[in-house]
Order: structure tokens, then sequence, then C-alpha cells
């Protein structure tokens, strides 16, 4: 692995879609020893040093190849990919793609259809979250930083809101968000949290200063809680009347 980079002309090292500024990437700093780790340990500093040295490979190459076939007036996609240059994926077993195979075909070529099946099919509801994929979720709706999603998540699981992976919410949880839905709507939401981040971001960026910050935020919270307050009795017989339902 170390080779192929090192045969490159120019090293060059690739950086992701997105640019997080809350804390540096995670890199190796020295030679380890499988002998001086545990399998675990191991697993996690070789999934690191691949993924670091990857960095500095050119971009894999694929070919994605979409046949249009049009039978009797009714679309059909098929859709295939094979590997060019496969590069730095063949160093990083973690990174899962299996060639598709689709013939060569032309314009306007007439094919033969050599069978057909109907299939009577259900839609299937959504899977529930993992906690790896939670992660992405609260990334993609702003909720938290890299820093601080993982520890979100433990603390919904040691304070008894969500357990087991997939995550399974407990009556508790459900009660409170049905409460906070029905009583303060825009806390429940993913708006409010992602809002005070985006704030906070541009206080790092210079658009925002901390006091103004500050105040907007605690004029949003205040309003808040001042209907929690005034509601307080109702929503606390409610959440204790789910529970021990």
């Amino acid at each position: 692995m170390s080779e192929a980079v090192l045969a490159q002309k120019k090293i060059v090292a690739r950086r992701g879609k997105r640019r997080s500024t809350d804390h540096p990437p995670i890199y190796p700093t020295s030679v380890a020893q499988r002998v001086n780790l545990s399998g675990d340990e191991w697993k996690l500093y070789d999934l690191i040093v691949r993924r670091f040295i990857c960095t500095l490979l050119p971009a894999a190459k694929i070919k994605i190849i979409i046949a249009t076939i049009n039978i009797n007036g009714e679309l059909f996609i098929a859709n295939g990919s094979n590997f060019i240059e496969q590069s730095w994926i063949k160093f990083y077993p973690y990174y899962k793609h299996r060639d598709v195979f689709i013939p060569q075909l032309k314009k306007e070529q007439i094919i033969t259809v050599s069978g057909k099946e109907l299939l009577d099919k259900k839609t299937k509801p959504p899977v529930r979250y993992t906690q790896g994929r939670l992660v992405e979720k609260m990334e993609e709706l702003g909720l938290g930083t890299k820093a601080t999603r993982h520890t979100i998540i433990q603390n919904l699981i040691l304070r008894g809101y969500v357990s087991g992976n997939p995550l399974q919410p407990s009556e508790k949880a459900i009660a409170v968000v049905r409460m906070l839905k029905k009583h303060a709507e825009k806390i429940s939401s993913p708006d409010m949290t992602s809002e005070l981040e985006m704030y906070m971001d541009g206080i790092v960026r210079g658009d925002e200063t901390k006091e103004d910050v500050v105040n907007r935020s605690r004029k949003m919270l205040s309003e808040v809680m001042t209907v929690l307050q005034n509601e307080k009795d109702e929503i606390s017989q409610e959440i204790k009347k789910a529970i021990l339902a």
C-alpha cells in the first residue's frame, strides 16, 4: 500500500465532500504491532491506517452503464458498472462494490425478451435506525457536531429513552415526544436545534457576535419554557398516564 503511494510523481491528499472545523480528523501517529493489541483494537487501528493512506492515492474509476429498454411502450432500466481503475479500493476492504455486467449494446438495437415474471409485493415500513445511521441522520439535519453526536445518543440510552441496536424507543420516550409535539412543537423538531447550531457556527466564522447569539437563544428558549411551565401539571399527568398504560 505504501509503495503505491510513493510510486506517484506527486502525492496529493484528498478532501471529503464535507469540511469539519470542530475537531481534526483521526490519523495514525506511530506504527503498532499486532501482538500488542487486542482483536478489536487491531481492527480499529487497521481501519484508521488504511483510510489515512488511501486519501493519498488517486481516485478510483468506475464505468457506469445505463440501458433503457422499450418493451411495448414500457421503459425498463438496466444498470451496470465495472472498475476501470481500482486504485485505493484495492487496499480498502471496507468499501464494498460489486461489478454488474451488462452486455455490449447499441442504440436502437433489437433484443429478445427471454423471460418475464410478475411479482406481487407490498411496500415495507422503514427499518429502525442503527446508532451509526442515526449519527448520519443527525449530521444531515444539522444536529450536534462530530464530537457530540455519539454522546447525545449515549445519554439517550443511559436515561432509558432508547435501547438496543437498531435503536428502539421506550414508552417514556414516546410519551415525552407526544407531549412536546402537543405543547411545545418547536422544541420537538430538529429545526430549533439546527438553528442554534447555525448561530454558533456563525460566531466561529465571524458573522455573528457571542452576545447576539446568546440573547437570541435565550429568547427562543424562554418562549418554550414559558409554555412548559404554564402547562406543567397537564404535561406531567400525560406522561405519567402514558408510561403506566
